[in-house]
């Protein structure tokens, strides 16, 4: 009886792999190539930061103290235990991995299937400029890089299913991402952004076209509301243990700070940070050519009442793309590894745009 089970299960999970391979190994290994062409320079020439020597003469963690507990121990399973060793680029290595999958459920969400329109889609994942100074770290990089993953994949999981078990699960990530790299969580707005706006568009397919728009809005609003308030109580348990690098780059705004008009320079200030790097070259006419490519096809989908609506929300999705980063006491904008929510934010732009000039296409055929 056992062998039979034993059999069944194994003949199920052959079953499976096969229609994992099927369905995604083109996808996810074009993907992957494209990470690993884009991040070479960064594989090549291992750039150690302080943390990083620190790390590799002493060997400690100490992740914990800066808010980020689930990296100690992340870290503890890859590195195999205690001390931490130097052995880059192999976790850089790992976030191309770790992107790549995640990258890959987006690309999956749209229903594209085209292994290179994929990659070009979801290559804003690895090679948005602000993006690789956390892939240059020796250490962190695993953890930054599955800090955003975790944070997109929640995203998907809230949306693709009604059930208490997606938002759950949902919530679970987010917390998952926040105590591996706060930052990291700016992923899951414009994301869950991008869906919803998606969804309207009628561009998504399977389970995550079903759900309603208020469902949408609300399972999102909740899962993340939830996890920065779980976050929050698990810091005032560990603050005091915090260095003083950690307690001075968490300070918040005060409440009547984040309702004054002085916070909407706050919301603008990471968008005049990427204005002054590329206000200038081909980047800003090829930026500004997709921008208004994306408002024709979304009032050519829709209508012009309707199109407005969306490009006005998929604005606000930009503004507050960088969440609680935006309440900081300080502004943390002008660090580019503070820019995390840029890579997924622009990958789901380009993701949907293929989406929409795919549809396109098959109308005028």
């Amino acid at each position: 009886m056992v062998h039979s089970l034993a059999t069944s299960l194994l003949g199920s999970a052959k079953e499976l792999r096969s229609r994992l391979n099927l369905l995604f190994r083109a996808q996810f290994v074009f993907i992957l190539i494209a990470g690993l062409i884009a991040l070479l320079p960064v594989i090549l020439f291992v750039h150690l930061y302080i943390d990083d020597y620190g790390r590799s003469f002493s060997g400690h963690f100490n992740w914990d103290m800066v808010g980020r507990p689930l990296a100690d121990l992340v870290f503890y399973v890859v590195n195999y235990g205690r001390p931490s060793v130097a052995v880059s680029p192999l976790y850089t290595l790992l976030s191309v991995f770790i992107y790549s999958l995640s990258g890959l459920l987006i690309v999956r969400a749209y229903g594209h299937r085209s292994p290179v329109w994929s990659a070009l889609a979801v290559l804003p994942l690895f090679a948005q400029p602000y993006g690789l100074e956390n892939l240059s770290y020796g250490f962190d990089s695993v953890f930054m890089s599955l800090s955003v993953a975790l944070a997109m994949i929640a995203a998907i999981l809230i949306q693709i299913s009604a059930s208490g078990f997606g938002l759950v699960g949902g919530f679970l990530l987010l917390e998952a991402s926040l105590c591996m790299y706060q930052p990291g969580t700016s992923g899951f707005i414009p994301v869950a952004g991008f869906l919803v706006i998606a969804s309207q568009l009628r561009l998504l397919v399977g389970d995550l076209a079903v759900m309603s728009l208020r469902m949408r809005l609300l399972r999102s609003s909740v899962a993340y509301g939830a996890a920065l308030l779980g976050y929050r109580v698990l810091v005032s348990m560990t603050y005091e243990q915090w260095s003083g690098y950690g307690t001075q780059s968490s300070q918040m705004m005060n409440l009547p700070e984040i309702f004054s008009s002085e916070f909407v320079s706050r919301l603008i200030a990471p968008w005049v940070q990427v204005a002054a790097d590329f206000r200038h070259g081909p980047i800003l006419i090829v930026l500004t050519c997709l921008l208004a490519s994306y408002a024709f096809l979304v009032f050519m989908r829709v209508g012009l009442r309707r199109g407005v609506y969306l490009l006005g929300f998929a604005l606000i999705v930009g503004l507050v793309s960088p969440g609680p980063l935006l309440l900081l006491n300080r502004s943390v904008f002008h660090i580019p590894r503070m820019m995390l929510f840029l890579g997924p934010l622009i990958a789901s732009f380009c993701t949907q745009l293929l989406a929409l000039v795919s549809l396109n296409l098959k109308k005028n055929k």
